[in-house]
């Protein structure tokens, strides 16, 4: 397939993800079609040289991750580990290739139920790689060091490796900032008691009408 070819077809993927209803998303000939099909395409162009199509296939992946993780938990913990922390780690992986990955994880962690659903079905999960873990570990890398690349070796110009720096610092960033937010709304919404226990801030106001104040033991 020729260049214009890959093109044409990742955009016209992207513009039917993204306007794509709620039927369609949870159709489960849908869903197959993804897993088996568009998922392996994407899997083979994510790691192409050719920047205009690399950088069309992250836009898929961002989609995909952002509205359909509920469906594809193997897929995306397979993008995660094959390409994005890969390409992050290889100080062989071009400037261009580790510019977009880093943008690609600033727009997706800028989302705090993305945020901690990495955490939760993948570093909570003892049968999955600790993904949050190694992305934070990774872009903690990044910022330190840049590329990671030997400054003998030439690969990087002292610019680049400060654009990397500051991008990397963008994404772990919006991580952070994510992880707050969410906080905050579960702060919000429920209590925690004494005992350990977490309850919806409506069942214990429910509770201490009924006798004890619940809330009061959390103050």
């Amino acid at each position: 397939m020729n260049m214009q070819s890959k093109m044409l077809s990742l955009e016209l993927l992207l513009s039917m993800l993204d306007q794509s209803g709620p039927k369609f998303k949870g159709s489960a000939k849908f869903i197959t079609c993804i897993k088996q099909q568009l998922c392996m395409s994407l899997l083979k162009n994510g790691v192409s040289p050719a920047p205009r199509v690399f950088k069309a296939a992250l836009q898929v992946f961002v989609t995909l991750i952002l509205n359909f993780k509920t469906h594809l938990k193997q897929e995306i913990g397979v993008f995660f580990t094959t390409i994005f922390l890969r390409i992050l780690e290889s100080p062989h992986s071009t400037y261009q290739q580790k510019t977009m990955v880093l943008q690609l994880l600033h727009s997706i962690f800028r989302d705090p139920q993305t945020v901690v659903d990495v955490f939760v079905n993948y570093d909570c999960d003892l049968k999955q790689v600790d993904i949050f873990a190694k992305m934070l570990h990774q872009l903690t890398r990044t910022v330190q060091s840049g590329s990671g690349a030997s400054k003998d070796a030439g690969y990087f110009t002292p610019e680049q490796e400060f654009q990397l720096r500051s991008r990397g610092t963008d994404a772990l960033v919006s991580m952070v900032e994510s992880m707050m937010r969410f906080s905050k709304l579960v702060e919000k919404d429920f209590i925690w008691l004494e005992s350990g226990e977490i309850l919806p801030r409506s069942m214990a106001k429910h509770e201490s009408n009924e006798g004890g104040d619940l809330e009061s033991s959390i103050d």
